[in-house]
């Protein structure tokens, strides 16, 4: 009995260790503009300069595709404040877009809800960046799940905004839960006729 629950452990475990192994894109950002207020901001007109893991294509540099996002209203703190973090944000929406160049798919190739969000401020020498940070979900345009989460350093703009400095990202493989139960009881499956039949030869 005891090697059968050892034996059903291992079958469940199996397909979450194969999916841990690989599955993450990581993707950096520039350019672009951040707008809004205390009702949520919006980002657009952004660069992915930078994507890595999709497709098995390695890295790819250059105007591969863009990033829009917005997030809900402030929900707590404020936008402007001094060093630290100065509030949070309700829930957004994330789209990454590609253009279709060096092998990406064109057209929309994630999209997901942004949640966590936070808006945090650090002082430099030249004024204020802001910083968002916020984790996302979604799916890729295959139908794989992915989650993950974002940063993205800004500094206010004289006409109104910020401008985008610099953003970062990654989002990993999610299995879907549907699928590994059905992977798991097949192996427990496969497990118990191999045993009758063991026990039959005795």
């Amino acid at each position: 009995m005891k090697r059968m629950v050892l034996m059903a452990l291992l079958a469940l475990a199996l397909p979450v260790a194969a999916f841990a192994n690989g599955g993450e894109v990581d993707f950096s950002i520039q350019n672009g503009t951040l707008i809004g207020g205390a009702t949520g901001l919006s980002l657009s007109g952004t660069e992915i300069s930078m994507i890595d893991g999709l497709n098995g294509l390695g890295m790819l540099t250059g105007d591969v595709g863009s990033i829009t996002l917005t997030t809900g209203k402030l929900t707590s703190g404020s936008l402007t404040c001094g060093d630290g973090e100065c509030g949070t944000l309700g829930n957004g929406t994330f789209v990454i877009t590609g253009t279709g160049a060096d092998g990406l798919p064109s057209g929309v190739l994630f999209s997901g809800t942004l949640t966590h969000l936070t808006w945090t401020a650090d002082k430099t020498t030249r004024g204020y960046l802001y910083i968002l940070t916020g984790d996302l979900s979604g799916k890729w345009y295959n139908g794989t799940g992915g989650s993950g989460g974002i940063v993205l350093v800004v500094k206010p703009l004289k006409s109104g905004g910020y401008a985008v400095m610099f953003g970062t990202g990654f989002t990993s493989a999610v299995p879907e839960p549907g699928t590994l139960g059905l992977m798991g009881t097949g192996l427990i499956g496969v497990g118990v006729l191999l045993r009758r039949k063991m026990r039959s030869q005795v």
